[in-house]
This record gives structure tokens, sequence and C-alpha cells, in this order.
């Protein structure tokens, strides 16, 4: 699983701003980026936002489905 935290180095130590709550230790990539004046501001990509335009514009394509409680299923069909 891929976590990714902010956080500031500083003398060889890095610090996270928000400490995951799942991790207590692990390999970890650090990655350093230009220190200006969009420090703190979170990025994302081009990419990563058409796609989400992408399925935002799919999902109401989708039929609707009725919701079945799961008690009317007959669990033993499941399994032929």
């Amino acid at each position: 699983m891929l976590i990714t935290a902010q956080g500031i180095y500083h003398d060889g130590i890095v610090e996270l701003s928000d400490k995951p709550d799942s991790i207590v230790s692990g390999r970890v990539v650090v990655t350093f980026l230009d220190n200006d004046k969009t420090e703190g501001v979170a990025s994302v990509s081009v990419n990563a936002l058409e796609r989400i335009a992408a399925l935002r514009a799919w999902l109401p394509t989708l039929p609707e489905v009725p919701l079945i409680p799961l008690e009317a299923l007959d669990r033993g069909l499941l399994y032929k």
C-alpha cells in the first residue's frame, strides 16, 4: 500500500506534517520539491484531473440498480 505524506527535511531528518495512523515503521522514498512559495499547496497532475472528469461524466450513464437486502439473497446460488 502506498501512502503519501508531506513533511520537511532538515539536517538528515524528515519530519512529517501529518503522521499516518496505520504506519508504525516502513521503507520510504523521499522526493525533494522546489522550496518556493507554493510550499504546502497540494498539486494534482493534469492527467489525474482529466481522469476524474471522465469518471464524473461516465457515472450518470450507469443504470440504476435496485437495492436488495443481503438477507434476501440465496447464498447457495453463489457457489454453483
